[in-house]
């Protein structure tokens, strides 16, 4: 008898193999893997064709498909073991699938979807979607279920919908569009009214007969005011709001800009419109609950104190009980009125004179305003009127000028007092005063003259401060000739062995 041996031919099938490659090209191992077949050993995994079939062993390189991973089960709390899972990157799962985190393992699923670019279109109520919500090339039309709008552009300053349709605007504002009522909307009439900054619309989102204020939260603007391109500017703490088809806007409550600070441990400082700064506050203590409408005065450590400012430079008093500002008395002449912040009266507070540089030099001085302060203006040969007459100084036989003149550039010219005329017959001198009460001894620039002239009348009640040492033997010396050679509101007055000017009394 003769024996056979029985051999098995296993037929291989290019397509098969063309779909079950390995990535790179690379040579799989020579045995099947699949359903119902061998797993392949550690460090290969199986490639299966996208047909579905007996798939390759191939070498376990990372393969990473498109798409994006559904989320995973929120809140999932995982054993400290568990099983690996049937997948272990992409390349271990069939056609497109991906190999994602389900729940405690991963598994293969039909990935997630991506949206890609979307056309350079401008879109005012948005773009359509598709049903893996992601933008396509198509506006949507600003109605419900996407409608077609009516033919006409409605909005603030345009045409009315007719019967039975309302305007729809966009979300960033402009033009809006005539849609069929919403339902909830009905048929709800709009008073023929006309609305700049639009209707109030109701709990169901429908317009009503009632204007929008233009004011954030619809309060109420300043009443009677309006503001924009060449009208009044809004006080502080208001800001401007304009309708967006353009007109006259209303004054409404300031709203404070949205900002991002670091981290100050005491608090942040305000600005004048009481919005948050990014300045950090020093590190102060409590402040007594008193009403300071120019603020609290600040320590050396830049805190508030116990003390209000006066509202004045230099924290000097204003005049006493005197309030200025809109509808109240005005200062008197060398006094400037100063307002709160916040509004409301104000103080008269000495006038500060800004600093000025004229272009060019004066051979014999500047002018002065009403208000003391220098102005651009040159004075000629003589400061106050015409000359009266002509003199000689330094040469002999001279020539005198007569009382209340002095020789200046070969003319006889008026002593030039502040506030009115010279004393007509007393005079004065550098080691003596003979000017009476209400007059003051003032010298010219290079002593050419000496003059009695008449004090300032100051409108307050002011005096010079108790002289200490008024019984002392001294030879008294002199910083300040008079009252006005004083700044603000300071008085030449006689301390100890010495007149200079200090702070009057009230």
């Amino acid at each position: 008898m003769q024996l056979f041996q029985s051999y098995s031919c296993t037929v291989h099938d290019d397509t098969h193999l063309h779909f079950s490659r390995c990535t790179g090209n690379v040579k799989p191992l020579s045995i099947s893997c699949g359903d119902g077949q061998r797993r392949c050993p550690g460090k290969y995994q199986c490639n299966t064709p996208p047909a579905g079939g007996n798939g390759v062993c191939c070498p376990n390189e990372p393969i990473t498909k498109p798409g994006e991973c559904p989320p995973n089960t929120p809140g999932v709390i995982c054993p400290l073991f568990v099983r690996p899972g049937d997948c272990t990157n992409d390349g271990s799962c069939p056609g497109k699938q991906k190999c994602c985190q389900q729940g405690c393992s991963r598994s293969c699923v039909d990935p997630g979807p991506r949206c890609g670019p979307v056309c350079a279109i401008s879109c005012p109520f948005g773009n359509v979607l598709d049903e893996y919500n992601c933008p396509i090339c198509r506006c949507k039309t600003g109605c419900t279920g996407n409608v077609k709008p009516l033919s006409i552009s409605c909005g603030d300053g345009q045409r009315r919908c007719p019967g039975k349709y309302q305007c729809n605007t966009p979300p960033a504002g402009g033009s809006g569009v005539c849609c069929p009522y919403e339902p909830g909307c009905g048929s709800v009439p709009i008073c023929a009214i006309a609305c700049p900054f639009g209707y109030v619309l109701d709990e169901n989102n429908c317009p009503t007969c009632e204007c929008k204020t233009g004011c954030a939260a619809n309060v109420k603007p300043l009443p009677s005011t309006s503001c924009g391109s060449g009208q009044r500017r809004c006080p502080p703490p208001y800001q401007c709001n304009t309708p967006s088809a353009g007109g006259s806007g209303v004054c409404c409550p300031y709203e404070c800009p949205h900002v991002r600070c670091e981290p100050c441990p005491y608090g942040y400082f305000s600005d004048p419109n009481g919005c948050q700064t990014c300045e950090c506050k020093p590190r102060c203590g409590p402040v007594c609950a008193i009403f300071c409408p120019f603020g609290n005065v600040l320590d050396e450590n830049n805190c508030p104190t116990c003390e209000c400012k006066t509202g004045c430079a230099g924290n000097v008093k204003p005049l006493p009980s005197t309030s200025c500002g809109a509808g109240q008395r005005r200062c008197p002449p060398r006094y400037q009125c100063n307002t709160p912040p916040a509004g409301g009266s104000g103080v008269c507070c000495p006038y500060v004179c800004p600093h000025i540089k004229c272009s060019r030099p004066c051979p014999y001085g500047y002018r002065y305003d009403d208000n003391g302060c220098q102005a651009c203006q040159c004075l000629p040969a003589c400061e106050k009127g015409t000359p009266q007459g002509t003199c000689r100084i330094g040469l002999f036989p001279s020539t005198p000028c007569p009382s209340g003149t002095y020789c200046k550039n070969s003319v006889c010219c008026k002593i030039p007092c502040k506030f009115g005329d010279p004393h007509p017959t007393l005079s004065c001198g550098i080691f003596f005063n003979k000017c009476p009460a209400g007059y003051s001894c003032l010298g010219g620039p290079a002593d050419e003259y000496f003059a009695c002239c008449p004090d300032e009348n100051k409108p307050t009640p002011d005096k010079c401060p108790r002289d200490r040492y008024q019984k002392s033997k001294c030879y008294v010396r002199r910083s300040c000739r008079n009252d006005s050679s004083c700044h603000g509101n300071q008085k030449c007055c006689k301390q100890g062995c010495q007149y200079k000017c200090v702070n009057p009394v009230y």
